[in-house]
């Protein structure tokens, strides 16, 4: 992978110290690097934060790449020069003095093609001067003719190239801030959690969820809460919805509800922390997995239980039985799925990875239906919906029918495995 020069030699001293998200500049630069592939980073940083610049990124576990921190030096290139090595042609030059939402990095990683000598990403490409990114590739043989003091503007960049290639912009709209005071934190935070947002997202989720635990997100990206203790919280008020809803009252259904629908809330959080601060693990993917599936069941039980307790016959108990037992019976073939086909407990990725190519007739419908009716953020609001207003039979009758389709689509995404196996 290319090397990488992350630049504070055109602002003031303590910049990379500055805070946005929960975490430094400089160590937020690192992190969305690492994160898209760059394994050879550099960070000049003045003087004055040499030491405390290198001490945070050498205590942090989450740094897997080879990265050193130096002192700016007049020649850009002999901050870099370490860690080139034969067939280096290029350096991704970064201005650590702004953020940039994760796509961005992504579009440098190619080489440039041959008579290009720099490219630089642009907000309006009718004005590409306007808003410079600050993040550019160029030939390494030219860094030192950059004219990093400033803004590397196009206009700038083609000057500094000369005779020796053209310069390449992309138009990306305006994806990152620049920050240079604490002022400027706020709107480059907005930014970053804007960006997490998942095209993904059911219906709930992109038009109430997001937006509730987005408020939330942001302040805990302040604190040292954990995205798995976020979990922890949503476990607890999750399970509790199985012994309101058992109680079998309009108050016991309604705090059952509130509590199913909170934890779901809650649950976007510890993604978006996890995203947000570059905390994602394998064992956190899992933990999220299991909690969710804890917290359906006991849900589940509690409101088939419920009803049971509040009607004169049995047969909502014997609903209930073959419904949780439905759901208990997805798990095993979703949890090895997970296992064999994605490598994580992640339903995104195992519903992208196990999406049929051209579904047609039933498949289609199944699809439909998985996608925006049978998913935790509509079934968590609309149960919390019907319990509130009184009537949570509806709910229960509809998952009930639902369940049977679900596991019929479970045992066929399986069944489809194994063949291919």
């Amino acid at each position: 992978m290319t090397p990488l020069l992350v630049w504070y030699g055109h602002v003031a001293a303590g910049a990379p110290r500055r805070p946005v998200a929960g975490l430094a500049l400089a160590r937020r630069a690192v992190l969305a690097a690492q994160a898209q592939g760059f394994d050879r980073i550099a960070v000049a940083v003045r003087h004055t934060d040499l030491l405390e610049v290198r001490a945070g990124l050498h205590r942090d576990r989450r740094i897997r790449a080879d990265v050193s921190v130096v002192e700016v030096e007049a020649a850009p290139s002999a901050t870099v020069a370490h860690l080139l090595r034969p067939g280096d042609p290029d350096v991704v030059v970064v201005l650590g003095d702004r953020v940039w939402t994760p796509r961005m990095l992504g579009l440098l990683r190619e080489p440039l093609a041959p008579g290009v000598a720099a490219r630089t990403l642009v907000a309006d490409p009718s004005d590409p001067d306007r808003h410079p990114s600050g993040l550019l590739r160029v030939r390494h043989e030219l860094l030192d003719r950059l004219p990093l003091a400033d803004d590397p503007a196009a206009s700038g960049l083609a000057r500094a190239a000369g005779e020796a290639g053209r310069v390449e912009t992309v138009a990306t709209g305006r994806h990152w801030r620049v920050v240079r005071a604490p002022e400027d934190a706020r709107a480059a935070e907005t930014l970053l959690l804007q960006a997490l947002r998942k095209p993904a997202d059911g219906i709930v989720a992109r038009h109430i969820n997001r937006n509730l635990s987005l408020v939330l997100t942001r302040r805990l990206a302040h604190t040292a809460i954990t995205p798995n203790q976020v979990s922890a919280v949503v476990l607890l008020i999750g399970l509790a919805s199985g012994p309101f809803a058992a109680l079998g009252s309009w108050l016991g259904f309604a705090l059952g509800g509130l509590c199913y629908y909170v934890s779901s809330v809650l649950d976007g959080c510890d993604g978006e922390l996890s995203r947000l601060k570059y905390l994602g693990s394998p064992l956190g993917a899992w933990v999220d997995t299991v909690v969710d599936d804890l917290v359906g069941l006991s849900f589940l039980s509690g409101l088939y239980c419920g009803l049971h307790r509040a009607a004169d016959h049995s047969w909502w108990l014997w609903i209930g039985v073959a419904t949780v037992g439905a759901y208990a019976l997805t798990i095993f073939p979703r949890y090895w799925l997970f296992v064999a086909r994605v490598g994580v407990g992640d339903h995104q990725k195992l519903a992208a990875d196990t999406r049929p190519a051209d579904p047609q007739g039933l498949a289609r419908l199944v699809l439909l239906l998985r996608d925006n009716i049978f998913r935790i953020d509509f079934l968590t609001f609309s149960a919390m919906v019907v319990c509130v207003a009184g009537v949570p039979a509806v709910f229960a009758a509809s998952y009930a029918v639902g369940s049977v389709a679900s596991l019929i689509d479970t045992v066929v995404t399986f069944r489809r495995f194994l063949r291919r196996t």
